[in-house]
């Protein structure tokens, strides 16, 4: 309904109802509108992938006018770096749903490349990567996604919590799928989801990060591969400290 007023109504009418200021001058009002349109249809694009309400495919119609204007206005950057998690926003709505496994291995393929060793992109990797190999194998491309298999289950196995719980079972049993996860199969199944333990190892990585310039493994190799027990114990209490406020999720 509003992305509908946004369409149909004038500039006045959309000041009266305060979608748009008064102080916004006559000519901002075409690129201020569109804003706003784009914006919330991203919105919209969000709140219908949420499992709860799981409608990819509307979903992906909505970002397709999202990821033009992303393209048209990069101004020179690439648009995939400049807006990483938009893209993958829209690959993850094409691959729960079906629509287009083409365009999505194409996203992610790219996606797949940049280059950002920070916690964010590290994750943005993973996320990347399930998706990308859940598409290989629906096109028949089995060895291409056993690669991105692969290297996932030996990255859970080293890092059973730097995903937040949520996360996790969404990328490992995601809603909708009923041909499981290979994945998740070589990890021991569903119960190793209820059965990840804690451990000095999997904690030092969770705080095994470069503090220069927040780079971590296994995109940037780092020297300091141990601690002394109580620069550990300081690390896995920074750590619960960070659990307590959302930070870590």
């Amino acid at each position: 309904m509003f992305i509908r007023e946004l369409n149909e109504c004038t500039a006045e009418q959309l000041r009266a109802i305060g979608h748009i200021t008064r102080n916004t001058p006559d000519h901002n009002l075409g690129s201020a509108m569109e804003s706003l349109r784009l914006n919330t249809k991203l919105k919209v694009a969000v709140h219908l992938l949420k499992p709860a309400i799981d409608r990819p495919v509307d979903a992906a119609v909505y970002l397709v006018e999202v990821i033009d204007f992303v393209k048209r206005t990069s101004h020179g950057a690439d648009p995939f770096v400049k807006q990483r998690e938009i893209f993958l926003i829209f690959a993850g709505a094409l691959v729960r749903s079906g629509t287009n496994d083409k365009d999505a291995q194409a996203i992610l393929e790219r996606l797949a490349q940049i280059n950002d060793a920070s916690m964010a992109g590290l994750k943005a990797l993973v996320t990347t990567k399930v998706y990308l190999a859940r598409v290989l194998r629906r096109r028949e491309k089995t060895k291409a996604a056993e690669k991105h298999e692969e290297w996932l289950t030996k990255w859970f196995r080293k890092n059973p919590h730097l995903i937040s719980e949520h996360a996790l079972r969404l990328l490992l049993l995601p809603p909708g799928e009923t041909g499981g996860s290979p994945v998740l199969d070589a990890l021991g199944g569903p119960s190793w989801l209820d059965s990840r333990q804690h451990t000095d190892k999997t904690d030092l990585r969770l705080a095994k990060q470069c503090r220069q310039c927040g780079a971590c493994e296994p995109m940037t190799k780092l020297a300091f591969s141990r601690l002394p027990k109580s620069e550990l114990a300081v690390s896995q209490l920074s750590l619960l400290s960070l659990s307590g406020t959302g930070v870590s999720e």
